[in-house]
């Protein structure tokens, strides 16, 4: 709005509508078997091939891998969400190891308990609006590692307050932003999805929406 400062006053952001009452406000456990998830279409800005190569970066710094599953329909419908479709199962075929740990498990009904099972929801996109995906994660009390586009500084805010940021166009930095959802210490973690709980309720709920 710089350069329209008369209207700075007249505009307000609704964010995206969420049925808080279907997820539960969960306990956080400190699992040995890390698990990550995905959600949303496997397409072209949600930036699919740097996060492979960013957990290939994470393998050779640490030596193991949290198991990886992507959530979500394969979006053939454009051009460059085909391709790169295409080279993510070219880089698991020539990195076994990833592959192993990384699963395209598609369309799911109940995806609160996918958000209850996981040690935390990656969005490393290279654009978005607000992922629906955060909003759910959020009310979970689910951990979220997030590129810094968009809203999702103002959302998650810095240092760990309500998740966890990372530049999408660097496998160094998503890299990092993985190490820091892996192994944040449990009572910073628990603090971080206490804060997003409540600016989920303060913010998202339908009830807020209307």
């Amino acid at each position: 709005l710089s350069g329209f400062p008369f209207l700075k006053n007249k505009i307000s952001t609704i964010y995206n509508g969420c049925n808080d009452m279907k997820f539960s406000i969960r306990d956080i456990k400190s699992n040995k078997q890390k698990k990550l998830i995905i959600v949303g279409r496997v397409a072209y800005a949600k930036n699919g091939l740097r996060l492979l190569k960013s957990l290939k970066l994470f393998y050779e710094r640490n030596n193991f891998l949290p198991s990886v599953e992507w959530v979500g329909r394969i979006d053939h419908s454009r051009s460059k969400s085909h391709q790169i479709y295409l080279d993510m199962r070219k880089f698991l075929k020539d990195n076994p190891i990833i592959d192993k740990s990384f699963k395209f498990i598609g369309e799911v009904k109940k995806i609160n308990d996918l958000y209850d099972n996981a040690d935390g929801l990656i969005s490393v996109s290279i654009f978005e609006g607000l992922p629906y995906a955060i909003c759910e994660a959020m009310f979970s009390g689910c951990p979220i590692l997030a590129s810094n586009i968009s809203d999702n500084e103002i959302i998650l805010g810095n240092n760990l307050d309500r998740g966890i940021l990372c530049n999408p166009l660097s496998i160094n930095s998503i890299c990092s932003g993985i190490e820091n959802l892996i192994f944040i210490p449990q009572d910073k973690k628990i603090n971080m999805t206490k804060n997003a709980r409540k600016f989920a309720e303060d913010n998202f709920s339908n009830k807020k929406m209307i």
